[in-house]
């Protein structure tokens, strides 16, 4: 039984190892890129806000105060639209990468579970022998 204890405990580390990036997207980056999303909307919130103020100036000095809280609200939402659109373009590679860790894991399981059966096969011929 100590063989089996040895067998699963490997197998547990090797499976962890196996979808590390897929664990680390799925806690950490897929949780930053819904953030940025939320805050894009809210960019652009103020920039419709902001822009509708411009539509509303009066005078001439409160339209220069106005349109430049715009440029501002624009600058914001295209920093953040270009902050999503990098992860967008890495997706592809982030999905291959991701599919080929759950390959690994349950390659990693069925090693794990031929060396089980075998450990099993073992323990049977030797209580068999008794």
């Amino acid at each position: 039984m100590n063989k089996m204890a040895e067998s699963e405990r490997n197998g547990q580390t090797k499976s962890r190892v196996a979808v590390r990036r897929l664990r680390r997207f799925v806690t950490v980056d897929n949780q930053q890129m819904k953030t940025d999303i939320d805050n894009m909307h809210e960019c652009l919130e103020l920039m419709d806000v902001a822009r509708h103020e411009v539509k509303n100036s009066k005078t001439k000095d409160e339209l220069e105060e106005k349109g430049m809280t715009y440029h501002k609200a624009v600058k914001s939402f295209n920093d953040q639209a270009s902050k999503i659109q990098i992860v967008i373009d890495e997706l592809p590679v982030t999905q291959y990468t991701n599919q080929r860790e759950v390959v690994k894991f349950f390659a990693q399981l069925e090693k794990f579970h031929t060396t089980a059966n075998e450990i099993l096969k073992d323990a049977l011929r030797t209580l068999a022998k008794k």
